[in-house]
């Protein structure tokens, strides 16, 4: 008897939802806190005057392990392993902010 293969195993999947998700959490960041403003224009605008893109980043990066947790405990290894390929993704964007763009001149 064949095993039964899992659906939604499968790493482009979890790439997708790992760049995706982050996303996610920004915009719902700015609905609840920064709402006032437009998305993402004038959104993205104040967060790299007020140099905090990249820390704003990182949050909703670290929200990607809920997902990446929520599908390793349901064995579907290789999402997973694509929702820290899709992570990695983050952490070029966000070394490059915290490195070139946010560098506090003092």
């Amino acid at each position: 008897m064949e095993p039964v293969k899992l659906r939604y195993n499968n790493t482009w999947l979890g790439v997708v939802v790992g760049v995706l998700f982050p996303i996610f959490g920004l915009f719902c960041y700015w609905l609840f806190v920064h709402s006032e403003m437009g998305f993402p224009r004038n959104f993205i605008r104040y967060l790299l005057i007020m140099e905090m893109l990249g820390n704003t980043l990182i949050l909703c990066t670290v929200a990607n392990m809920g997902v990446f947790y929520l599908f390793l405990n349901r064995k579907r290894n290789d999402t997973a392993r694509g929702i820290i390929y899709g992570s990695l993704v983050y952490v070029a964007i966000i070394l490059y902010l915290m490195l070139f763009v946010e560098t506090t001149a003092g």
